[in-house]
This record gives structure tokens, C-alpha cells and sequence, in this order.
């Protein structure tokens, strides 16, 4: 039979770092605001659940599938460097009319979104255009005034075209 020595003291008293960190696991942490073992609802009764002092955001939730964005039409309008009219592929004109439809709002005049997007309209065009080095030599006013025109056209449609075109999309989205 093998005995054991007696546990010393001092090594007892001093706390097992692994149980401190554990510890510290349990706490709250005061960034969260609450404690985790206040909101185990998984534990609570349905009665509980309903009876809480919070009402539910939503009871049902149901999901009718992922929704793609149509395809881009392209318009074939041109843009202008430097007064004459270049001809853009669908990705640079897709990309053009994105910026036309920022014109005049806020975010034209945010130095990042601005710089973000030059950057990359550049390195667009460089492949089909390598003359065109900066973006302030871009005129994309055509394409402002053909957006301009397509939302008058729309605006001034018949009853009957509005509920076409109503009827239509009801019919693609099922």
C-alpha cells in the first residue's frame, strides 16, 4: 500500500488559475448590459415565455426564397472624356449609370465613396480605353439626362400601363 504525503498548505490555498478563468467565464461582462443567466429562455415554460415583461417582435417567421435583381439592360448611351463621346462595354456603361444616379445627392461629394469608386471605374476602363487617366475628365451628364427622361416616361404612364406593368411583376415574383 502506497501512502500519500499530506497536501501542503500553502500550495492548497492558492487558486487553480483554471477555475479562476472558469470563474470569470460565469460573470457577466459589463459591456453586454445583461446577465447571461437572466434570458435562458430555452429553459422557460411557453406560459413564461408569453407572460414575459417583453412583448415578442414576432411570432411567425416564414421565408419565400432568395430574390435576384433583374439583369442589367443596357442602354447603349455614351459618356464623354474630354467632349468626345466613347463607347462603353455593358459592365463599364452598368457602372457608369451607378454613378449617374449618385450624381447630385450627398454621396457624390464624400471624398472616400468618390475615391472608391474613380479607382475602380479607372481600372475598368483602362483595360477597353488606356487613355483615360482621370476621372474629373469624365462627363457622365448624357446618361444623367437619359435616367432623367426614362423616370418622366415613367412617371407620366396611363392607368393601364401602371397596372400592366403592376400585374407583370406580381407574375414574376410567383
Amino acid at each position: 500500500m502506497l501512502k500519500t504525503e499530506p497536501k501542503d498548505k500553502e500550495s492548497s490555498s492558492q487558486p487553480n488559475p483554471l477555475k479562476r478563468k472558469f470563474a470569470d467565464l460565469k460573470k457577466p461582462s459589463s459591456n453586454i448590459g445583461m446577465s447571461f443567466d437572466s434570458n435562458k429562455w430555452w429553459e422557460k415554460d411557453d406560459l413564461e415565455v408569453k407572460n414575459d415583461k417583453k412583448d415578442p417582435k414576432w411570432d411567425y417567421f416564414e421565408h419565400n426564397g432568395v430574390q435576384f435583381p433583374p439583369f442589367y439592360k443596357p442602354h447603349k448611351v455614351r459618356i464623354n472624356h474630354k467632349g468626345q463621346p466613347i463607347a462603353l462595354n455593358n459592365q463599364e456603361e452598368e457602372l457608369a449609370t451607378y454613378w449617374s444616379q449618385t450624381i447630385g445627392t450627398e454621396w457624390e461629394n464624400k471624398s472616400i465613396y468618390r475615391t472608391n469608386f474613380s479607382t475602380n471605374f479607372l481600372h475598368l476602363l483602362s483595360k477597353s480605353h488606356p487613355e483615360i487617366k482621370h476621372f474629373d475628365d469624365l462627363d457622365f451628364a448624357p446618361v444623367v439626362k437619359y435616367l432623367e427622361e426614362q423616370k418622366e416616361i415613367k412617371r407620366n404612364r396611363g392607368p393601364e400601363e401602371k397596372k400592366v406593368f403592376f400585374f407583370s411583376n406580381k407574375i414574376l415574383e410567383n
